[in-house]
């Protein structure tokens, strides 16, 4: 796990400043006795972009102009100019050990009366860290707004394929019967009622099955020969109560 962490939150790396004022010739110098002076910072390379590192370089040198950064690359040993995110990315990968070395150029040339600090965005460590908060606030947000819309979505009932909740009809209860009048098919002949309802003219015949009234596996004529049996055994029964009054 610790490679994973590494990744995500590299450890901080030291930056040395080298500002190099402009000589009367035109050159830049990065020696000299006054000619040349050096800050140093410790920051975290995910978190501090170019306009970051600006910000630190103009209130620890206290720029009131234009000036421009270049690294030195530890393969080659060779300044290159920092213009872009890209860059300073670069600069990062190729520092020069122990720290990574950056040279500190200010145009002399600038009226320094009508340039200040007003004229740059700072943008600090914390802006830097209140921003990708932020931006990790949204995407959390709209990451739970997707799953509760797929919840809400998956909840809703799906529109049944049965036959628009047509009520079932003589010709398909008569499919759920063999050739003697058995019923084959008792569940399914329950669940499309459940779901569908029955036509009125139905509901007398088919109400005896749904109640298991008649006993199972009952041909057709046995269910009648049944009834008929059911029918006089309550006629001699209240017969009988009658005569006991």
């Amino acid at each position: 796990m610790s490679h994973l962490i590494d990744y995500h939150i590299p450890e901080a790396i030291r930056i040395e400043v080298l500002k190099a004022e402009q000589s009367s010739g035109g050159g830049a110098g990065c020696g000299g006795s006054g000619g040349s002076r050096v800050q140093r910072f410790r920051v975290n390379p995910s978190m501090t972009a170019l306009p970051a590192l600006h910000s630190l370089v103009v209130r620890a040198f206290n720029l009131n102009g234009d000036f421009a950064l270049s690294y030195l690359r530890r393969d080659s040993y060779e300044w290159c100019a920092i213009g872009s995110d890209r860059d300073l990315e670069d600069a990062y990968g190729h520092s020069s050990q122990p720290s990574l070395q950056i040279r500190l150029q200010v145009d002399d040339h600038t009226d320094h009366k009508s340039h200040s600090l007003a004229d740059w965005d700072i943008i600090t460590n914390s802006d830097v860290v209140r921003s990708q908060c932020t931006s990790i606030a949204v995407s959390l947000i709209n990451q739970v707004e997707k799953l509760m819309t797929r919840a809400s979505d998956s909840a809703k009932p799906k529109p049944t394929t049965d036959s628009a909740a047509v009520p079932l009809n003589d010709n398909e209860f008569r499919k759920c019967l063999d050739a003697e009048g058995r019923v084959k098919c008792g569940r399914e002949l329950r669940i499309g009622v459940y779901r569908r309802g029955v036509e009125p003219s139905l509901r007398k015949v088919v109400w005896k099955h749904l109640l298991n009234v008649y006993p199972h596996g009952l041909t057709a004529q046995q269910r009648i020969d049944f009834m008929k049996l059911k029918c006089e055994t309550y006629c001699q029964m209240r017969n009988l109560w009658q005569s006991n009054q």
